[in-house]
C-alpha cells in the first residue's frame, strides 16, 4: 500500500506553479483532518508535483506519506475497502501528516465512493492528517455525485496540467467541472461569471471527458437561471451524441432532460424516460443509489397525478431503505420531505410538520445547504398557511425563503415563492395586501411565461382573475 515518494529533481510545468503555490499555502495554514482533491491527468507530472511539495519551506518537518491504491500489478497492495484504508491511516498517519493517495481512479468504484461517504465521520475523527487525493476529472465528478457529504467537506480543489496530454492552448489551465450541488450553492453573480467562463473555455476544450463534464455543468447552471430551452439544447444536441457508448453517462443526461420536462408539466414523456431509459440502465449497472433517486422522481410524477398510495409505497419501501443502508443523509432527508408532501396532501398536517422540522430541516442546516433549507422552510410555511397561521407563514416566506432564491438567482423557485406569498397575502387580506399580491403575481407570471411553464401560468392567471373579480 505505502510507496516511496518520488525524487525532487525534475521541474514541473510552468502552468502548474500557481496551483502548487496555492496548495502549499493551504496546507501550511490548515491542520488536523483535511480533504483535498487534486486533478492531474499525467502520472509523471503528478509525481513531480508531489516531490516539489515535499521541499516547500512552509511544510518542513511535516511527515509525508504516499499511498498507492492501484489494485493490479506485481507490487499492488491496495486496501480491500474503505474501513481497511481508514484503519491503516489511523495507524500510520501521524498528526498533521500529509498523505498522497494516488491511482485512486480505479479503486474508487461506486460502492467504495458510497462507503467513503458513510465513513466520513470516523475518518475525520481518527485521521488528523491532510489527505491529498490525486484523481482524474471523471473520478472527481463521480466522487462529487456519489459522496456529496464528503465532497461538502473538501478543503480545496486544485487542477493541474499534464505534459503532452492537453490540447488546450499552452498556459491555460482547464477548469474542473463543478457538481450540481456546487452549482446550486452559487450566488447569481457567481453563476453569471461561471457561464461566461464556460462559454470561453469550451471553445478550446478538445478532450472528450473534460468537455462532457463541463457541458453537464453548463446545462445545470442554465437550468437554475431559468434558461431551460438552452439547457435542453445542450443536453440533447451536444451531450447525448457524445455518449452513445456510455450507458451510465446517457442515463445521467436523460435524468436532467426528464427533470426539465417534469418541471414543465410534461409528465408522460418524463415518466417514459424515467421508466424506460433511466431505471433499466441503473439496474443493469448495479447502481443502487441512482436507481433509488430515479424511483423518487417517479414518485414525484405519481404524486402530481394524484396516485398517492403508490408514490408512498415507492418512497417507503424502495427508496428510503437504500439511503439508510448507504448512509446518505441528504437523499434520506429529500425522501422524507417527499413523504411529508404526501401526508400534507392527505391532510395529516401534524406528522408532515414534524418530519419537516425534526428530520429534514436539521440535515440541511448541518450540511450548510441553504437552498434545500429554504425549500423546506417554504413547505413549513405551506403547512402553517393550511392551519390558518398566516402571519407566521408570511414571515417565513418573505424573510427566510424568497431572499435565498433571490441571492442564488434561482428563477424557477423564485417565481413559485412569489406566487405563494401572493396567495398568502390574499388569504390574509390586510390593508395593502391585495396590491402587493398583484405585484408579486405579475413578476411570477412574467417568469413563468419566459420559462414556458403552462401549469404555473394557468394557476397564476387564475389568482389574478380572483383579484379582478373577487366574486
Amino acid at each position: 500500500m505505502i510507496a516511496p515518494l518520488p525524487p525532487a529533481s525534475a521541474a514541473i510545468l510552468p502552468a502548474n506553479e500557481a496551483g502548487l503555490a496555492r496548495l502549499a499555502r493551504l496546507l501550511a495554514v490548515k491542520k488536523g483532518f483535511q480533504f483535498y482533491v487534486l486533478v492531474c491527468p499525467a502520472p509523471r507530472e503528478r509525481d513531480r508535483l508531489i516531490a516539489r511539495l515535499e521541499g516547500e519551506p512552509g511544510l518542513t518537518g511535516r511527515p509525508m506519506l504516499r499511498v498507492d491504491l492501484a489494485e493490479y500489478g506485481l507490487s499492488a497492495a491496495a486496501p480491500a475497502d474503505v474501513p481497511s484504508l481508514e484503519a491503516w491511516l489511523h495507524a500510520e498517519a501521524g498528526a498533521d501528516a500529509i498523505v498522497h493517495l494516488v491511482n485512486g481512479d480505479g479503486w474508487l468504484k461506486p460502492d467504495r465512493i458510497a462507503e467513503l461517504n458513510l465513513h466520513r465521520n470516523a475518518l475525520a475523527a481518527q485521521v488528523p492528517a491532510s489527505l491529498l487525493w490525486w484523481l482524474p476529472e471523471a473520478t472527481v465528478t463521480e466522487l462529487a455525485r456519489g459522496a456529496p457529504d464528503v465532497w461538502s467537506w473538501r478543503s480545496g480543489v486544485v487542477a493541474f496540467e499534464g505534459a503532452g496530454e492537453v490540447s488546450e492552448p499552452i498556459g491555460v489551465s482547464p477548469p474542473v467541472a463543478r457538481s450540481w450541488l456546487e452549482v446550486w450553492g452559487m450566488s447569481r453573480e457567481e453563476k453569471d461569471a461561471r457561464l461566461a467562463e464556460l462559454e470561453q473555455v469550451l471553445a478550446h476544450i478538445k478532450r472528450a471527458e473534460l468537455r462532457r463534464d463541463l457541458l453537464l455543468e453548463l446545462a445545470d447552471i442554465l437550468v437554475v437561471v431559468g434558461r431551460l430551452d438552452e439547457a435542453l439544447q445542450v443536453l440533447r444536441q451536444q451531450l447525448l451524441p457524445m455518449l452513445s457508448d456510455d450507458e451510465s453517462g446517457r442515463a445521467l443526461v436523460q435524468a436532467r432532460v426528464a427533470d426539465i420536462l417534469q418541471f414543465r408539466g410534461e409528465l408522460d414523456e418524463a415518466l417514459r424516460i424515467r421508466t424506460e431509459e433511466q431505471l433499466p440502465a441503473f439496474e443493469k449497472l448495479g447502481d443502487v443509489r441512482s436507481k433509488a433517486v430515479t424511483q423518487g422522481k417517479i414518485a414525484d410524477i405519481l404524486m402530481a397525478r394524484g396516485e398517492l398510495d403508490e408514490a408512498l409505497r415507492i418512497l417507503t419501501e424502495e427508496q428510503l431503505p437504500v439511503y439508510e443502508k448507504l448512509g446518505d443523509v441528504r437523499e434520506k432527508a429529500v425522501t422524507q420531505g417527499q413523504i411529508a408532501d404526501i401526508l400534507m396532501a392527505r391532510g395529516e398536517l401534524d406528522e408532515a410538520l414534524r418530519i419537516r422540522t425534526e428530520e429534514e430541516l436539521p440535515v440541511y442546516e448541518k450540511l450548510g445547504d441553504v437552498r434545500s433549507k429554504a425549500v423546506t422552510q417554504g413547505k413549513i410555511a405551506d403547512i402553517l398557511m393550511a392551519r390558518g397561521q398566516l402571519d407566521e407563514a408570511l414571515r417565513i416566506q418573505t424573510e427566510e425563503e424568497l431572499p435565498v432564491y433571490e441571492k442564488l438567482g434561482d428563477v424557477r423557485f423564485m417565481l413559485v415563492a412569489r406566487a405563494n406569498i401572493g396567495i398568502t397575502l390574499l388569504k390574509r387580506n390586510a390593508p395593502g395586501d391585495r396590491a402587493e399580491a398583484r405585484r408579486l403575481f405579475a413578476l411570477a407570471l412574467a417568469d413563468a411565461r419566459r420559462l414556458k411553464l403552462p401549469g404555473e401560468i394557468a394557476a397564476i392567471e387564475a389568482w389574478l382573475k380572483r383579484l379582478d373579480d373577487p366574486a
